[in-house]
């Protein structure tokens, strides 16, 4: 079988999965003579940090444990600006795929600059079926395909989602595919972590980046085995401090990011990217995975 690494999948024609579909590369200066992106490197930085900037609300973060509660955040996830994405998420859990749990659900929304970690381990099937006021529930949002949603690597999310809650992602962008698409073509041998695309395209200063780098070492240390921790810390209530401020933080670099790699995107990025994120939230569901598989932060798919 020949090898995917570093290739992205695009569907011929419609993108449901039961289509054919090709493997290849993500197009660059290489590829086809002539095609080149220019980047305004000052316009990326400004829109990355104008993501975080003063003229932004003050970050805000709500913990949702009730169904009142949860019915307010459907509400808010409703409405919002779909010209640029609004909702950026992001699920943590024991063994997080098929075969584990899901135990919290984080969704930052960007305009009101608010992150909701919501308790899917104590409301239960409950979270994707509670309507707000207008009907809508965070199934149906999730299942749009009008409403666009950011997630970073989505495979285990959907997987998790799919297979736990029944729950089939649609208006995924992936921001994994993003990063490796406006990669110079020569550098795609895989794709990059969260904390790499964090180090390298996040504008924030080198304090901020120590910060958030303590951070996420300070949560892993709870939840990773390797570290002397247990995923159990993330059944825990209430969630220590520095698991809430890990979960919050994965999910709120997200918008900046997303502003850095659009910059760079074309219309042609763009549609292979849709169109790869969507194949991996479907090769997700018609597949049987082996959990904790070594290769997957090796293969786009």
């Amino acid at each position: 079988m020949a090898s995917t690494r570093g290739h992205i999948v695009v569907v011929n024609g419609s993108r449901g999965w039961n289509q054919g579909y090709q493997v290849s590369p993500f197009k660059g200066v290489s590829k086809e003579p002539g095609y080149t992106v220019v980047v305004d490197e000052t316009k990326a930085a400004v829109a990355c940090a104008a993501t975080r900037g003063a003229a932004n609300p003050a970050p805000t973060t709500q913990w949702i444990d009730t169904l009142p509660a949860l019915s307010k955040v459907v509400d808010a996830l409703t409405g919002l600006p779909v010209d640029t994405p609004s909702i950026f998420v992001d699920l943590e859990g024991q063994n997080l795929s098929r075969h584990g749990t899901i135990s919290i659900l984080q969704i930052h929304v960007r305009p009101t600059n608010t992150t909701y970690l919501i308790d899917v381990q104590s409301l239960g099937d409950k979270c994707f079926s509670t309507p707000g006021e207008a009907r809508w529930t965070l199934k149906a949002i999730l299942e749009s395909p009008y409403i666009p949603k950011v997630f970073f690597d989505v495979r285990s999310d959907s997987d998790a989602l799919f297979v736990i809650f029944d729950i089939t992602l649609n208006g995924v962008i992936d921001l994994q595919l993003m990063e490796f698409a406006v990669r110079p073509h020569q550098e795609k041998k895989w794709v990059q972590g969260l904390e790499k695309c964090v180090r390298y395209h996040a504008t924030f200063s080198r304090f901020e980046k120590l910060r958030w780098n303590t951070t996420k070492e300070q949560g892993r240390a709870l939840f990773s085995p390797e570290l002397g921790g247990s995923f159990q810390a993330f059944h825990q209530r209430p969630l220590a401090p520095a698991l809430l401020e890990y979960c919050v933080q994965d999910v709120s670099v997200m918008p900046c990011l997303w502003a850095y790699y659009d910059c760079r995107m074309t219309k042609q990025l763009w549609d292979e990217v849709i169109a790869a994120s969507t194949l991996r939230v479907w090769e997700r569901m018609r597949r049987i995975i082996v959990p904790q598989d070594s290769t997957w932060h090796w293969l786009p798919f």
